[in-house]
């Protein structure tokens, strides 16, 4: 939306493919025209309190990151965030693995077997008690209290108190965890058939073809396979009842949420379900989110977007818009269709729908960006500040306007740089050939920084300074000012600071 570049010919939105290219011909002129060096492809990272697809590129042996708007911003080492944001997603699967072996773990020191010929019982060794008279061909007992059995070349399972409630009748037989508190199932296999089988010896379906996965995955309880020569997976409840049959080639579960992601083959379209078994999106979809965005899952399909409400479950926006943006605070969602253009970029226009997909505000805009509790709107070169309702509360007079630090950078009709507030009111005369944002509290100029209240805190031209992520008092407003390879630290008050050097 309202963006600026640092080459204004280039204030255009490009677009990165799944593996993070860009093949725009523009976007590779622009590389070359700024003499950068593309390190790595874009990667969406939590960048700026937001997440940002950015690239790394470096310029003069020195690196900065590049968003798809052409964007450029102080470069930090991101490789510690990317290795817990993995580590987080694995965290689900790796807790209930761990949890799934803690409790089929072989507990043998426990007993003593008792031998008969080539045959085995089981004597408990703390009180020497019998627990199993020696007519197995093998037998296993584990930390949840059953004992795996193997008689006359079939499987079946007994408690620890002797009592076989799974009669050896299965060509194989191992615990299925669907409930992290214990193993209350059994997988069963007869013929290449498989079943779940619960502790009173009840198979819970019909056996079928497949394979059915042995621990529950985040509220995923389990997976099965269908008959039919490729994979097809569904779900199993708690109960170990059959809730989706299978029909989709793969799920990706969708980290503490109550949503698993569906995916097909051969055309790799995507669809979402519930843990219920619900199905909310059939697999044709281009793309769905693996995130919730304040309480909406998007998708897309043929360059339209939709959301599905997860309160309710439901569609509530459906693919008519081309890009869609929830906000939470207002209850609405700026939305967005893309127009027919020569230019060599998008162009879009903009407006507001509420949750229940009903207009508030016309599609008509050239911008349209959230500020406070209102919206800086941008049509025929002129810009409005509205009402959620449409209401226009305010017409700016500028020839450009862009919103940050709660404040607007905004462009008179001379050409000069200035900064006003939400009323108008002028903060930073327009006195300025460049005005960029530097940091939380300031604003770089060509003679130095300046706060919100027009007072020079530090002199130097504004391409010599940089924001710096690093330093402890980054969200006190700290900011570095390069000067001929020297470095001056300033506070947002304009006082020096010294950051402490590690020992």
């Amino acid at each position: 939306m309202l963006t600026i570049s640092s080459i204004p010919s280039f204030a255009q939105k490009f677009k990165a493919d799944k593996y993070g290219y860009v093949a725009a011909p523009e976007f590779h002129e622009l590389i070359k025209q700024r003499n950068y060096q593309l390190v790595s492809a874009f990667d969406t990272l939590s960048f700026q309190q937001k997440n940002k697809p950015v690239a790394v590129v470096v310029k003069n042996d020195k690196p900065y990151w590049l968003d798809l708007d052409g964007n450029e911003f102080p470069y930090n080492d991101f490789t510690d965030i990317i290795k817990a944001r993995e580590k987080w997603l694995r965290k689900p699967y790796q807790d209930s693995e761990r949890k799934y072996h803690e409790l089929i773990r072989n507990t043998d020191s426990q007993y003593q077997k008792n031998r008969d010929g080539d045959l085995y019982g089981l004597i408990r060794k703390s009180d020497s008690k019998v627990i199993l008279q020696p007519q197995y061909q093998w037998i296993q007992s584990s930390s949840a209290n059953f004992i795996l059995l193997k008689k006359e070349n079939k499987y079946g399972v007994a408690d620890t108190l002797g009592h076989v409630f799974i009669t050896p009748k299965y060509d194989y037989i191992e615990a299925c965890m669907v409930d992290s508190s214990g193993i209350d199932f059994f997988i069963a296999n007869n013929n290449g058939g498989v079943t779940l089988v619960n502790r009173k010896g009840k198979e819970m379906f019909a056996p079928r073809r497949g394979k059915i996965y042995p621990f529950m995955v985040d509220g995923v309880l389990n997976i099965l396979s269908s008959e039919n020569g490729e994979p097809r997976f569904g779900l199993v409840s708690k109960e170990g009842k059959i809730i989706l049959e299978p029909y989709c080639r793969d799920f990706y579960n969708i980290t503490n949420t109550n949503y698993l992601r569906t995916e097909t083959d051969p055309a790799n379209k995507m669809g979402l379900v519930n843990k219920q078994g619900n199905i909310i999106l059939e697999p044709v979809y281009d793309n769905v989110d693996i995130s919730i965005s304040n309480g909406f899952i998007s998708f897309r399909k043929d360059g339209m977007q939709g959301l599905v409400d997860c309160q309710t479950n439901r569609i509530n926006v459906p693919l008519f818009y081309n890009k869609l943006e929830v906000d939470a605070a207002n209850r609405v969602i700026i939305c967005s269709l893309k127009q027919k253009s020569d230019k060599p970029f998008s162009v879009y226009k903009y407006g507001l729908i509420d949750y229940n997909n009903k207009i508030k505000i016309a599609v008509q805009y050239d911008d349209f960006i959230k500020v406070e509790k209102y919206y800086l709107a941008k049509k025929d070169s002129e810009y409005f500040l509205l009402e959620k309702s449409g209401k226009v509360l305010r017409q700016f007079k500028y020839s450009h306007m862009l919103y940050v630090n709660n404040y607007f950078i905004a462009v008179n009709k001379d050409g000069l740089y200035g900064v006003v507030d939400i009323s108008d009111k002028i903060k930073i005369p327009f006195d300025h050939s460049r005005i960029e944002p530097t940091g939380d509290y300031y604003f770089a100029t060509e003679n130095g920084i300046y706060n919100s209240e027009n007072e020079l805190v530090a002199k130097g031209n504004a391409s010599d300074v940089s924001f710096t992520n690093n330093l402890p008092l980054r969200k006190a407003g700290i900011i570095v000012l390069r000067q001929h390879f020297t470095e001056l630290f300033k506070d947002r008050y304009g006082s020096t600071y010294i950051p402490k050097k590690d020992k």
